[in-house]
C-alpha cells in the first residue's frame, strides 16, 4: 500500500484509538501517558537494537502464543517504532510530513556533519 505519512499517521493512530491504546484511565495523567508513549518509543529502538546484536537483520518468523506467524527481526522493529511514532503525533495533532519537511529544509542548509563526528 502506498499512502502518505499523513495517511498512515491516521490509519495507524485509528487503529491505536479502537484497540484501547488511547484510553485515557482515571489515574493516568495526560503527560503520563505522552512520557509512557514516549518510553515505549524508545523501547522499540532498543529491541531493533538487540536484533542487531542477535545479527537478525532481515525479517523471520516465530509462532505467537495463538499459534500465527509473527514477524520479527531489525526491519520490525524499526517498523514498530515508526508506528508508533505516527501514532503518537497523530493523537496530539501534529502533522508530522509538515513538519519532516521543515526540517530536512534546513538540514539541507546545514554544513557537512555540522559539528559533529557521526
Amino acid at each position: 500500500m502506498s499512502f502518505s505519512i499523513e495517511r498512515w499517521q491516521e490509519r495507524i493512530h485509528s487503529n491505536a484509538v479502537e484497540k484501547g491504546f488511547w484510553a485515557l484511565h482515571p489515574d493516568r495523567q495526560a503527560l503520563g501517558m505522552l512520557s509512557e508513549k514516549i518510553a515505549l518509543i524508545h523501547c522499540e529502538v532498543s529491541e531493533a537494537f538487540e536484533e542487531i546484536r542477535k545479527e537478525e537483520l532481515k525479517i523471520y518468523y516465530v509462532k505467537d502464543k495463538n499459534g500465527q506467524d509473527k514477524p520479527e527481526g531489525f526491519p520490525i522493529e524499526m517498523a514498530d517504532t515508526v508506528i508508533r511514532i505516527l501514532d503518537l503525533c497523530a493523537g496530539m495533532g501534529i502533522e508530522l510530513e509538515h513538519a519532516m519537511i521543515l526540517k530536512h529544509d534546513y538540514n539541507l542548509t546545514r554544513p557537512h556533519m555540522h559539528g559533529k563526528k557521526c
